[in-house]
């Protein structure tokens, strides 16, 4: 768990920590805390499709939490609950060690009856054979994936199980726009294309003037949005790739072809990605 996390410390310190520190304490005010109500009020059923790696035992409660078994020892056990005198005690306190092995002390208000035995060697028989390291933190563990930890594909998973029907993903995420079209969209979002105006940050001495339009800074934002000569063609997916080829093709070669060659350019390379698409 993230327990110096910035997001963590700001909501322990405006709603509180609940016992164990897993969650918050309820939100009872009436303004202004709707979101994490809202968050908060998921923690019943969340509670439910998890279980507790027990290390010290310090933050997992021995009978009201799950860690030993598939449901918590007072559902499995509920008449030694009743007769046990520490019923909201950490594993911690019920845990001793003696001759370097783990003993469990669950303190009873009195001796089992003879209907209560088979419960009772039960019982014992499951906590002592439980694998409790007795060392490091306690953790959160989604249940039959115990080994791997908690997951939000799992537990998202646990929700929505999966069904016959596939997902179309492939039709929503996988853009048919090229990869070198793609890097470049993401690196123009980012700011991170060669412009002259990147490159002097650089400390590298270049002449700051668009090759295009010939009259502004070569800057990201100019380059792709408030230049006249880009601006003439709105077409997304060949936006970028275009500019950069032309840029790069002729912009240092002959700069004198710019004006009217680009629309044709962009025409040109929209109907050859129509015909590898099938599109026409």
């Amino acid at each position: 768990m993230e327990t110096d996390a910035l997001w963590r410390r700001v909501i322990e310190v405006k709603y509180g920590n609940a016992w164990g520190g897993w969650c918050t304490k309820k939100v009872t005010s009436a303004y202004g805390v709707s979101l994490w109500r809202f968050i908060r009020s998921g923690w019943l059923n969340f509670s439910k499709l998890i279980l507790y790696d027990v290390g010290n035992g310090t933050r997992v409660k021995f009978w009201k939490h799950v860690w030993c078994g598939d449901r918590t020892l007072q559902e499995a056990f509920p008449e030694l609950y009743c007769i046990n005198r520490t019923k909201d005690s950490s594993v911690a306190v019920v845990m001793c060690w003696s001759s370097g092995r783990i003993h469990w002390d669950a303190k009873f208000r009195r001796p089992p009856q003879d209907w209560e035995q088979e419960s009772f060697d039960l019982f014992m028989d499951m906590v002592y054979t439980s694998t409790v390291r007795g060392l490091g933190p306690d953790r959160v563990c989604r249940k039959l994936a115990r080994r791997r930890g908690f997951e939000v594909k799992g537990f998202y998973l646990s929700f929505y199980p999966p069904t016959l029907l596939s997902f179309p993903w492939r039709m929503i995420w996988q853009s048919k726009v090229p990869p070198r079209v793609a890097f470049f969209s993401w690196s123009a979002s980012l700011g991170k294309i060669l412009t002259t105006n990147n490159l002097r940050k650089r400390r590298v001495l270049v002449l700051d003037w668009c090759y295009m339009c010939k009259s502004c800074g070569e800057s990201v934002d100019h380059l792709l949005l408030h230049c006249p000569i880009a601006s003439d063609v709105d077409l997304p997916k060949t936006y970028y790739q275009t500019l950069r080829v032309t840029r790069c093709g002729l912009g240092f070669k002959s700069p004198h072809k710019l004006g009217s060659g680009y629309q044709f350019i962009v025409l040109n390379t929209v109907y050859a990605w129509a015909k590898v698409f099938d599109l026409l």
